[in-house]
C-alpha cells in the first residue's frame, strides 16, 4: 500500500474516549483510553487491536500524545487503535502502572467490543506499541499479562527502550531529598504537588499540538509544579530510584530479566543519535531475545534523536535526507508487528 507521509500525519480526533478503570483520588476520576476507528469497514469484517503506550519519563504525557503517522498507517490496514492512559509520578510508581496496563489489556480483550457499536473487534488479536517510557511498560505488559496462563499480546514494539537501570538516574532518594531542603520554594512545590490528586493524563499541550512543537510554543508561565518537578529529578538523577519507590539495586525484575524464550514476537527501533537512552539499551533487548530464539527485529533510524520517532514531520521536520529512511525503518517495525498478528497488508 503506498503511503504519503506529507498527507497522512494529520492529528485524528478520537472515536471513543472511554474510562478503562475506576480510581478515587485519580484526576478525572480514573484511567482512560482513546479509541480511534478505520473507515470504510464491512460488517463482515472483525477488527484486530494495536495498543499504544505513549512516552513521557513517567511523570508526563497524554493519550492524545502519539505519532499519528503511525496511527494513519494502521488504519489504513484496518486495525483499531487504542491508546491508554496510567498514573503518573509522583504518587504512583512502576508497579500502579504495571497494573494501569494489564486492566487496560483486559479492557480492550474483554469489554472494548461492547462499548465500540461500529466495527466488530477481535479482543483476542492485539498488538502492543510503546516508545521511551511506554516501551518499557509495553515490556512489563508482554511479561505481567502471560503470567498464571493469560492471554498477552501477540505482539510488540518498543521504540528506544530504557532496559538498563544501572546506568543512570539511580541515585538514592536523599540526594533529591536533599535538594528539596536546600531550596524551600522547590520544597514548596513538591509539598503542593504531593497533596494534589494523582494525574493520568497531563501535558502542557492541547490537542492537536504534538511534542515536536514545543520548540514553536512558549513555555507555560508560570512553570507547572509538575514540570519543575521532573526536571528536578532528571537533574539529580533519582528518576528510576522514585519510579521504583527505593534505593537501588531495585526489587523489580528488570526488562532484560523478563525477556525469555515466551516473550512474544519482539520489533526494536533504536535511535541511532538518542542522548537520552543509550543505544546499547536497544542492542542488549534485541541480543537477549535473539539468545532465547524469540522471533525478533532491530530497527536502526541513523542519525535519529530522542523523540524524533513519536514526531510529526510538520511539528519536528525530519531532515530531508532522513525522512525516507526512517520512514521505511518505523513501518518495517509496524510491518513487522501486524505480520505476527495475522493481519494481511
Amino acid at each position: 500500500m503506498l503511503y504519503t507521509m506529507a498527507t497522512r500525519h494529520d492529528f485524528l480526533k478520537e472515536s471513543y474516549r472511554l474510562r478503562y478503570k475506576d480510581i478515587q483520588g485519580v484526576e478525572g476520576g480514573g484511567c482512560h483510553l482513546n479509541v480511534y476507528l478505520p473507515q470504510d469497514v464491512t460488517s463482515a469484517e472483525t477488527l484486530p487491536v494495536v495498543m499504544m503506550i505513549r512516552g513521557g519519563g513517567f511523570w508526563v504525557g497524554a493519550a492524545h500524545l502519539i505519532p499519528y503517522n503511525q496511527v494513519h498507517y494502521l488504519l489504513d490496514h484496518k486495525v483499531v487503535v487504542v491508546s491508554i492512559e496510567h498514573r503518573l509520578l509522583p504518587h504512583c510508581h512502576i508497579e500502579e502502572m504495571r497494573h494501569d496496563c494489564l486492566d487496560a489489556l483486559r479492557y480492550c480483550q474483554e469489554r472494548l467490543g461492547e462499548q465500540v457499536q461500529e466495527v466488530h473487534i477481535d479482543g483476542s488479536k492485539i498488538g502492543v506499541l510503546g516508545w521511551s517510557a511506554g516501551a518499557l511498560l509495553a515490556i512489563y505488559l508482554a511479561h505481567d499479562a502471560s503470567l498464571n496462563g493469560g492471554l498477552g499480546p501477540l505482539a510488540i514494539s518498543v521504540t528506544y527502550p530504557p532496559t538498563d537501570m544501572s546506568g543512570s538516574n539511580n541515585r538514592p532518594k536523599s540526594d533529591f531529598e536533599s535538594k528539596l531542603e536546600a531550596d524551600s520554594t522547590l520544597k514548596a512545590q513538591w509539598d503542593s504537588l504531593m497533596h494534589g490528586p494523582a494525574s493520568s493524563d497531563w501535558s502542557p499541550l492541547p490537542p492537536g499540538l504534538m511534542p515536536g512543537q514545543l520548540a514553536n510554543v512558549p513555555p507555560p508561565q508560570p512553570m507547572p509544579e509538575r514540570m519543575i518537578m521532573f526536571f528536578a529529578q532528571i537533574h539529580s538523577e533519582t528518576l528510576f530510584t522514585y519510579l521504583y519507590d527505593h534505593d537501588p539495586p531495585y526489587t523489580q525484575p528488570s526488562p532484560l530479566d523478563i525477556a525469555d524464550s515466551h516473550f512474544p514476537p519482539t520489533a526494536i527501533v533504536m535511535a541511532e543519535s538518542d542522548k537520552v537512552i543509550p543505544i546499547s539499551n536497544s542492542q542488549a533487548l534485541y541480543d537477549k531475545l535473539q539468545a532465547k530464539g524469540v522471533p525478533s527485529a532491530l530497527f536502526t533510524c541513523h542519525g535519529m534523536d530522542h523523540i524524533q520517532a513519536e514526531c510529526l514531520a510538520t511539528a519536528d521536520p525530519w531532515p530531508a535526507n532522513r525522512k525516507a529512511e526512517w520512514w521505511e525503518a518505523i513501518t518495517q517495525n509496524l510491518d513487522f508487528v501486524l505480520d505476527a498478528m495475522g493481519v494481511a497488508f
